[in-house]
């Protein structure tokens, strides 16, 4: 099994901002015989810190700080990983992985990350779907309802703690997603005011583009107008508008 991994890896911004460390464990992560096609995997820190032989201290601290940058999520109690934006970069490209998909979901324990995998999932499923078969669709979404089977309505109290309420912590949880950095006052309210009139994949979008072009919050609000001058209110629109203009480019 491999991962892909970008050329640009060692030279984008949010890897540089890591340390040495952090840099190093998260390659280890992609690339690690542990992992597996959803990057959502039991990973122990103990087997992390043989394999790298590293003191744990160093295991818990490398993690602390691709946790505090967006780069993954872990469950301790479980021991758990879930590389966030794995698919985005790994994605499921016909049913066979689909079926692969569901057999690797089923050696995770169900643990509190469930309901952040499913968000996942659902987040990607336009961009996945596109172009895509009806059979691919229809087991696009087994795998959607196979997650959401997993989802435990009732939350402890430290689950409940993780659940985003507020346009404030979703800014907040979005500045390290997509510009991997906690985000200053004035994009914090800027960001806030969006959620507040836009849906958060659109916004998280406009996000994404601005950390790819390296850019800043007037681009952005660029990003955010021209979406309002183009009629796209949702994620689904957003994609039609890019397959439409791929069509029109020849792409498609």
């Amino acid at each position: 099994m491999y991962s892909k991994i970008e050329e640009a890896f060692w030279i984008d911004i949010k890897v540089k901002a890591l340390s040495t460390d952090g840099q190093f464990l998260f390659l280890y992560l992609l690339t690690s015989h542990h992992k597996n096609m959803i990057g959502y995997y039991v990973m122990p820190k103990l087997y992390v810190a043989a394999d790298l032989n590293w003191e744990i201290e160093r295991v818990d601290k490398g993690f602390a700080e691709l946790l505090q940058n967006g780069f993954v999520t872990y469950d301790n109690k479980t021991q758990v990983v879930f590389i966030n934006n794995f698919l985005k970069f790994n994605s499921i490209d016909n049913p066979n992985q689909i079926t692969g998909a569901i057999k690797a979901l089923g050696l995770v324990p169900n643990n509190p990350l469930d309901p952040i995998f499913s968000d996942r999932l659902n987040a990607l499923k336009t961009a996945m779907c596109k172009g895509k078969k009806d059979e691919f669709k229809t087991l696009y979404e087994t795998l959607i309802e196979t997650v959401a089977k997993r989802v435990n309505p009732t939350l402890t109290v430290t689950e409940a703690e993780n659940i985003i309420t507020t346009e404030t912590e979703l800014a907040v949880k979005l500045g390290f997603e997509t510009l991997g950095r906690k985000l200053n006052k004035t994009e914090q309210d800027i960001v806030e005011d969006y959620l507040k009139r836009h849906p958060v994949e659109l916004v998280k979008i406009a996000l994404e583009e601005t950390a790819k072009e390296n850019m800043g919050m007037d681009y952005l609000i660029g990003i955010m107008r021209n979406f309002h001058i183009r009629g796209i209110k949702t994620e689904d629109d957003y994609w039609d508008y890019e397959f439409q203009r791929d069509k029109e480019n020849g792409k498609v």
